[in-house]
């Protein structure tokens, strides 16, 4: 057993290496494992029967360390784009083949109206098949279909943009910062739209 020391301030976890696994073990009396460091690791032997209130402490459980600058900015960053992700989800579907589709959607419209506008050859519904899918659902028309992707594609822009906006600032904040004070500030800072 390899008792690594404190997870968190409020001293309430250990860590530990225990059975050659790596263990967050609440510091609860009751707690088997916990018990098990009391006996094996902080209690120095004592005789059978020794009440725990008459033994004495071999080991002592250190604190960790505060963790370094680099260290902490890394995960601040990290939920920072975790939290982007969930606001973008606020306003998408999540998801790698969703993403596709919208992006197909978004390019077939774009085709859509430059071939409107460039063009007196009839339109092929066949040329735009994820659009055409939803002719008679989002709305009667492949044109009026066409028109309602195309705004929620700009919608998504403004939207996209603002927050990707502040996901970069955000991080960019916490790079530059030079305390660990500073850069949980820079993260606490970012307002979401």
């Amino acid at each position: 057993m390899e008792v690594i020391g404190f997870q968190n301030p409020e001293n309430t976890v250990i860590r530990a290496i225990i059975d050659g696994a790596e263990m967050f073990v609440p510091d609860q009396m009751g707690n088997k494992e916990r018990r098990r460091i009391w006996d094996e690791w902080e209690m120095a032997p004592a005789p059978e029967g020794t009440p725990d209130d008459q033994r004495e402490r071999a080991n002592s459980i250190p604190l960790f360390p505060e963790p370094a600058l680099p260290a902490i900015k890394a995960a601040l960053k990290a939920s920072i784009d975790a939290a982007a992700e969930t606001e973008r989800l606020k306003y998408i579907t999540g998801g790698t083949g969703q993403a596709m589709t919208y992006q197909q959607k978004s390019d077939e419209a774009r085709r859509y109206i430059t071939a409107i506008g460039s063009s007196e050859t009839p339109i092929n519904p066949a040329d735009y098949p994820l659009l055409s899918a939803e002719v008679g659902i989002t709305a009667p028309t492949l044109g009026e279909v066409v028109a309602v992707v195309n705004a929620a594609f700009l919608q998504w822009q403004m939207i996209g943009g603002a927050i990707e906006a502040i996901r970069l600032g955000t991080k960019a904040a916490i790079d530059a910062s030079g305390t660990v004070a500073e850069a949980e500030a820079a993260a606490g800072a970012a307002v979401w739209p």
